[in-house]
């Protein structure tokens, strides 16, 4: 009484239920009531905070239900356990710890929390533990302030994290945040139907997360069996490519915002574990489909530290046992990147339809193994691309016209090694080169031409303008600097060639072989 200060023993509040309506979206069941209390005249603020004493607060097996009518959807909050041990503004209370405590089911998935704070003291500091375990994250897609460009079948969400607040006097509030998060048993599929992304879990442990400060500090995270549905249409474009796009500003540009803090940002290690690629391909005559399988993946060292380097490493398998695999390091800033790229069994007549349109052909059979070094320079107005060190080797090719039984040509070996190529400096070169038994058959048919000529695709004819309308002149543009292309050696083993002739009354067929030759420089 001396302080003027209420001091409570005990509060406590057994099952109280509280429902909620939303009504529209900016509108609820109890608007009614905020309205009158805004509307009610305000007293006087008072210099110094109300002074009170509350003890042992406690809401025992509370309920809300939620129901939000603008968007279809009901939330309940079950189970409720709350409890405040001790709140306290007395000047003699002020270094006091407050331990709440509470725990509910919330949409069926349980959550609890624990926390130490002293909210009168001059650092005012609080520590909020957080644990949140199978959360279904799909019901509140529809709350997302952005359209969001897929359809979200599934995903469960865990959370076991640290979130530490102070505001000192007269300085900036901070908070920070650490301890991990799952997201789990995710699905989620094309606006237009077909299934885009699965995954088992993707876990992030969090060493330091300051969103006041933009700092953002992550030790690893760890992605287990993504499968992803990949399509390359007939354009080009890829279809993930819009669900990335973003929409046309509407409306008047809004003012320019406060610069930001400076982005500082660390990732220690991300890995993919077990991942399924399915690669579709619609560019060429016809659609390939392809599998990459136990796709593994690793990123370390990700800093916004200038001139930090971070390594990288990718390695899978085709659905055909073909072995592909990429590492090297890498600069954000600025952007640079060097490694090896390498693929082994690759098998030539799947990937057959892209070239097609550029060769009439059926490719019979052909494996490639290749492998090269590369550079990417970004700093430049055009970036420099390097591959050094190219090797390629081809293995039982064979070519067939169409619709014919004979191949025209088969080739056993050819085997490239020490080559390179740089845009910038637009050269080629193909460094030492080794071919092995090429059989070329070849027909001179009646009318005098060289069957081997259907094999380039005859250009489609240009439409006729109408008649006495000009051609439009085509667009001047500077010329491209030509390639330079250079060969060290070449050995040719084991050749033949084989001619059939029919513009004579009687055919013949002539041939050369075996051919050996050896080019230099």
């Amino acid at each position: 009484l001396v302080r003027f200060a209420p001091v409570v023993d005990a509060i406590r509040l057994t099952k109280p239920h509280a429902r909620i309506v939303r009504l529209t979206p900016d509108r609820y069941n109890f608007s009614d009531i905020l309205e009158k209390l805004a509307a009610a005249p305000k007293a006087e603020a008072s210099a110094e905070p109300a002074r009170f004493a509350l003890y042992n607060i406690e809401v025992l097996d509370g309920r809300v239900d939620v129901d939000d009518r603008a968007v279809n959807r009901k939330h309940a909050l079950a189970d409720i356990d709350l409890g405040l041990p001790f709140v306290s503004s007395l000047e003699s209370q002020r270094q006091v710890l407050v331990e709440p405590r509470f725990s509910a089911i919330a949409n069926g998935a349980p959550i609890k929390a624990r926390a130490q704070a002293k909210p009168f003291a001059e650092a005012r500091e609080s520590t909020l533990n957080l644990d949140l375990r199978d959360f279904d994250v799909t019901p509140f897609v529809v709350y997302s302030p952005a359209k969001v460009p897929l359809n979200l079948v599934s995903a469960k969400l865990d959370l076991d994290l640290a979130v530490t607040f102070a505001q000192p006097a007269g300085k900036a509030p901070t908070i920070v945040i650490a301890g991990k998060t799952e997201l789990k048993s995710v699905a989620a599929d094309f606006l237009a139907g077909g299934p885009l992304l699965r995954l088992a879990s993707l876990t992030t442990e969090l060493s330091a997360i300051e969103p006041l400060a933009s700092r953002y500090e992550i030790a690893r995270v760890r992605v287990v069996s993504p499968e992803v549905w990949v399509k390359r249409e007939k354009g080009g474009e890829f279809a993930l490519a819009r669900l990335f796009r973003a929409p046309a500003p509407a409306g008047a540009p809004k003012p320019a915002a406060a610069p930001p803090s400076a982005l500082s940002y660390k990732l220690d290690e991300l890995i993919v574990e077990g991942g399924l690629v399915h690669w579709l391909d619609e560019r060429g005559s016809r659609p390939i489909a392809l599998e990459l399988r136990d796709l593994r993946a690793a990123v370390r060292n990700v800093s916004s530290a200038p001139r930090s380097r971070l390594l990288f490493e990718l390695a899978g398998t085709t659905d055909l046992k073909e072995l592909l695999a990429v590492d090297g390091e890498a600069t954000l800033q600025p952007v640079e990147a060097k490694g090896k790229v390498r693929a082994q069994q690759v098998s030539l007549p799947r990937l057959w339809p892209l070239v097609e349109p550029y060769l009439v052909a059926d490719l019979v059979s052909g494996r490639l193994d290749a492998g090269t070094g590369f550079v990417y320079d970004g700093r430049d107005a055009e970036p420099r691309i390097v591959l050094e060190g190219i090797e390629a080797s081809l293995a039982e090719v064979a070519l067939r016209q169409p619709r014919a039984k004979q191949e025209f040509l088969r080739l056993a070996r050819f085997d490239m090694r020490g080559g390179a190529f740089d845009l910038v400096a637009r050269h080629i070169s193909l460094g030492e080169v080794t071919s092995k038994g090429l059989r070329l058959a070849a027909v001179r048919e009646k009318d005098g031409r060289i069957d081997l000529e259907r094999l380039v695709p005859a250009k489609a004819a240009e439409p006729a303008a109408p008649e006495g309308a000009a051609r439009p002149a085509p667009a001047a543009s500077a010329p491209d600097k030509p390639f330079t292309i250079e060969l060290a050696k070449a050995v040719l083993d084991g050749y033949a060639i084989r001619v059939e002739d029919l513009t004579r009354a009687e055919a013949f067929t002539w041939s050369i072989e075996p051919l050996h030759a050896t080019v230099e420089k």
